[in-house]
């Protein structure tokens, strides 16, 4: 079963983005009329998500039946890499990629008609994982150093981005007691998200002393495409 779905603005559903800790190490190389970094990090976070569908079963009386299915305190392990190139101290040009898995979390499946759910099961997302790129293009509009000589500036950026989340549930445990129990070791659901976006927006970096350094990046999404595809292995109805 498939989904599309085109949203406009930041998307609010990025699955699973709410940060724990991130580290990041970064090497410099410069040239007469032009700059390099490279650089490489990790970041863990834990989070959760919820997806609902539902449908028309009746007209008359009006009731609807549908699903709702919510990933909770599902823990997320990423590296990264990312590389930037500025020409002439003037355009800049950024890529970045990452994988990560997913663990430890909990999938439930609940299935309702209007007010009344006949059933909840309880299943370990114990597989999964998550890619993901991006380009970007831009002008660095304002650079400066302070009264020890380390370096800012602001940029200003556009370009793309594809991320693709995969989680594997195993198993269900029957909250409701209507449908029985399913093993630990059989797969239950599959569940892959895809994003593409267009980005437009721009980053800074601030010098701090003893070696700090703070960046930020902050986009807008004018476009977004979404892929939901709902894998439900022990159903042959979907």
């Amino acid at each position: 079963m498939r989904r599309l779905i085109l949203a406009s603005g930041l998307i609010g559903v990025l699955t699973f983005a709410s940060v724990v800790s991130a580290q990041e190490q970064r090497q410099e190389i410069v040239g007469p009329d032009w700059s390099a970094s490279i650089g490489a990090g990790v970041w863990i976070s834990n989070g959760e998500s919820l997806w609902q569908h539902e449908f028309p079963v009746l007209v008359v009386p009006p009731v609807t039946g549908g699903s709702r299915l919510r990933f909770k305190d599902v823990d997320s392990n990423v590296a990264t890499l990312d590389a930037d190139l500025v020409l002439r101290r003037l355009f800049v040009v950024t890529v970045a990629g990452g994988i990560g898995t997913m663990d430890n979390g909990k999938f439930i499946d609940e299935d309702f008609a209007s007010a009344f759910t006949f059933s909840r099961t309880r299943s370990s997302v114990d597989d999964g994982d998550l890619y993901f790129a991006n380009l970007n293009v831009g002008v660095r509009v304002y650079q400066w150093r302070d009264f020890e000589g380390r370096h800012g500036f602001l940029d200003l950026l556009g370009g793309y981005q594809w991320w693709r989340e995969e989680y594997e549930a195993f198993g269900a445990s029957d909250e409701l007691g209507f449908t029985g129990d399913i093993p630990p070791n059989v797969k239950a659901l599959t569940h892959t998200w895809t994003w593409q976006s267009a980005r437009i927006g721009g980053r800074a970096s601030v010098p701090f002393p003893y070696g700090v350094n703070v960046r930020a990046n902050v986009f807008f999404l004018p476009w977004s495409h979404v892929e939901v595809e709902d894998i439900h292995h022990l159903r042959t109805d979907l």
